[in-house]
């Protein structure tokens, strides 16, 4: 999806464009314990949101509030200008402006990653002309923010779902994660949960080997020593891939115990590690360079069918010490970002049985108790111990349900106890003071006139706003209307056919910052249409067309075709047009359709192919076409052992392979790296195989100013 922070200054741009928001810190500056901080604020009251103090720009001036993903608006209410005395409550002035937008968005494949959201902003000083049941997009202008109890600049910005959509959101029921991970929706880190007694080898075990009794090289791997309790080890790729390792602490909280330098480029070399490591296998058939692939980049198999005859193995640091371990070995479960596992810091509170709105929570009250250092504590410790930096740092990740404060039924059961003895109070409200009170909720209230279905007012699952959105900035997967953001000249049918698909080459080959999916986007919006062309055009018979790439300038060439009719055969299709029967083989080969074995690599080095004797000459031999002898023909493929493939069509007849195409050029060129450095000449010469170094070196065919402008047009949409 795509979501940003209520807060953004559209005039300065980030100067450097691989901040990442969802890694690196951005503006959500949110009020501290007592002020309006989440979960809980003043006197240990639930506080579903929390109060953002607004930016300010070049000029000085206070940013205005915008919409922080798509959606539909649900309830507007403009800013008292009349002065209401129920908005003056104990002398100090609170804005009352509000808009609620209601958010349907996707996480995944599937129903169950099809999810619901509400995004709450309050207090605002102005509210823009929005109309209830429209359509409102990110970054869109709500309002400016306004006065709360008397402070300016600020605004109330609140995350609210309801019990179905938190298990959709998590893929579970709250609560610790389960047996393996999910695969309908992956993103950000990947996690492997290991259990005590799991072995590290002093070197490398071969990845047919489950027990590191073989090695991948070199001296026999020894068991050098076993993992001494569970562990959680994050492997996080960004610009290369850092495995870091978490321990249990006695608090029941996670934390990092040790971690090993990154392995640098990593994402880059991730075909070529695959491939390397498909090659240790001399004996029977080997997993397939693409399910390899997927196991190191998620842990296992997602998309490809596994193989159990593949272990991951990694070095890791753990306090037993260094060593290899064996990610998929016997009690070891894969997990990502999209689990909310709790070794990477969350947590999920329902265990307030209480229909106040004063925090009663067992949980909480623990690690408030823990928190202050003390046997026991009263009421007054407890909000004291609220200022703990570590306590303050694990409620930025901790999901809480309990009643909404802004619905104006069953008030008295809310705040109630404000009327009677409490230590959390110096003296009860009076009738008339609580009279008072209840009229400033009630000003404030809109619970009930939300439009449409919303969560019921005491099933709200409340989330930490700048959390939920610095986490969901790493989910990639976009909506059938982000993505027509995307590509707005994409059909209906072609969005249909081929989104899901896309989505999941994204996540797949690591094409998940704003400058990756803006140059991904942009070079195929040209070389497809945005989705229009999956197969090369042509005009008249097709094997007829295509005979120019079959000519003998392919002996000096990559292209692989030699025999009559490869040109038509092994045409360009998918969605990066993979054209030709070498490039073809390697598709096959890492797909698993095809045995590397079962060809030779440089098969079209042979002039024999054209009927021609060597030394090469370009003028006197590049336009020849291939041989037609059938007898001579069948003698040559005997001896020189191309790669036979009977079923090119499968590359844009299949869905999957036409998108995943895309993704394999991508890797087996290392293309992420120049994405990073913004350098669009210089993808664009890798991608067409182009020398040039302007802009105006390019001939016109390559199109660049339009691959240009398409992927500056993308990095808008979603930056």
């Amino acid at each position: 999806m795509i979501i940003s922070p209520p807060f953004v200054n559209l005039a300065q741009p980030d100067s450097d464009p691989n901040v990442d928001p969802a890694r690196d810190s951005f503006p959500m500056l949110e009020c501290g314990p007592g002020n309006g901080a989440f979960p809980v604020s003043f006197n240990l009251g639930w506080h579903g949101g929390a109060h953002l103090e607004a930016p300010v720009d070049s000029q000085g001036h206070l940013l205005p509030v915008r919409a922080i993903a798509d959606g539909t608006i649900v309830f507007v209410r403009t800013t008292d200008t009349k002065n209401k005395p129920e908005l003056n409550y104990a002398g100090v002035r609170t804005d009352d402006g509000c808009v609620v937008i209601r958010h349907d968005t996707e996480i995944g494949d599937g129903a169950q990653s099809k999810i619901t959201f509400f995004s709450v902003y309050v207090h605002l000083q102005s509210v823009e002309p929005l109309t209830v049941g429209k359509k409102v997009h990110r970054k869109d202008k709500l309002g400016l923010p306004g006065v709360v109890y008397s402070r300016p600049g600020r605004i109330h910005f609140e995350i609210v779902c309801d019990s179905q959509n938190m298990t959709k959101l998590l893929g579970r029921t709250p609560g610790p994660v389960g047996s393996s991970g999910r695969t309908d929706a992956i993103y950000g880190d990947i996690w492997f949960y290991v259990p005590a007694g799991a072995n590290l080898y002093s070197n490398e075990p071969h990845p047919a080997q489950s027990d590191g009794s073989v090695s991948i090289g070199g001296a026999a791997p020894v068991a050098i020593a076993q993992t001494a309790s569970p562990l959680a080890v994050r492997m996080r790729y960004d610009r290369g891939c850092t495995l870091t390792t978490y321990q249990c602490t006695a608090d029941g909280s996670w934390e990092v115990c040790a971690e090993m330098p990154p392995e640098q480029d990593d994402e880059d070399h991730l075909y070529k590690r695959s491939n390397k490591l498909s090659e240790k296998y001399s004996q029977g058939t080997p997993p397939s360079i693409s399910a390899i692939f997927e196991v190191l980049r998620f842990g296992r198999c997602i998309n490809e069918q596994a193989n159990a005859n593949f272990n991951h193995w990694r070095k890791v640091n753990t306090p037993a010490g260094q060593g290899w371990i064996n990610l998929s070995g016997q009690g070891v479960q894969a997990y990502s970002d999209a689990d909310f596992p709790e070794w990477a810091g969350w947590n999920f509170i329902q265990d307030d049985s209480t229909k106040t709105n004063l925090c009663d929570s067992p949980t909480l009250r623990k690690w408030l108790l823990d928190a202050s250092g003390e046997a026991q504590i009263d009421h007054a410790g407890m909000v004291g111990a609220l200022q703990n930096a570590a306590l303050r740092k694990r409620l930025t990740q901790v999901v809480c349900r309990f009643s909404t404060e802004w619905s104006a039924s069953n008030l008295d059961e809310l705040y109630g106890w404000l009327k009677t003895e409490h230590e959390a109070l110096s003296s009860p409200l009076s009738d008339d003071d609580f009279k008072l009170f209840e009229g400033h909720v009630r000003a404030l209230a809109f619970w009930e006139e939300i439009q449409g279905e919303k969560p019921a007012a005491d099933d709200c699952w409340h989330w930490p706003p700048t959390e939920f959105i610095r986490h969901l900035m790493k989910c990639k997967w976009f909506s059938e209307g982000e993505f027509k953001q995307i590509y707005p000249s994409a059909s209906a049918s072609s969005v249909q056919r081929y989104r899901v698909n896309i989505n999941k080459a994204l996540v797949k080959y690591c094409l998940t910052t704003t400058l990756r999916l803006s140059h991904f986007f942009g070079q195929a919006s040209v070389e497809s249409g945005q989705l229009r062309y999956m197969a090369e055009l042509y005009n008249g018979d097709l094997f007829e067309y295509f005979r120019k790439y079959e000519k003998a300038k392919n002996y000096k060439g990559w292209l692989g075709n030699v025999e009559w009719n490869d040109g038509g055969k092994f045409m360009g299709r998918g969605f990066k047009q993979l054209t030709g029967r070498g490039n073809y083989s390697k598709y096959f080969v890492y797909r698993g359709w095809l045995q590397k074995s079962s060809f030779s690599e440089v098969w079209w080095t042979d002039a024999r192919w054209w009927g021609f004797t060597p030394p090469y000459h370009p003028a006197q031999h590049q336009n020849l076409l291939p041989i037609q002898n059938a007898a001579t023909v069948s003698q040559l493929i005997s001896t020189l052992r191309p790669a036979i493939i009977s079923n090119p069509n499968i590359v844009s007849d299949d869905a999957y392979a036409c998108i995943d195409t895309a993704g394999f050029f991508w890797a087996i060129n290392s293309l992420l790296g120049i994405a990073d450095r913004d350098d669009a000449i210089t993808l664009t010469n890798k991608i067409r195989g182009d020398h040039a170094s302007t802009a105006a070196d390019f001939p016109a065919d390559a199109h660049f100013p339009q691959r240009l402008s398409e992927t500056n047009r993308i990095k808008e949409v979603l930056s």
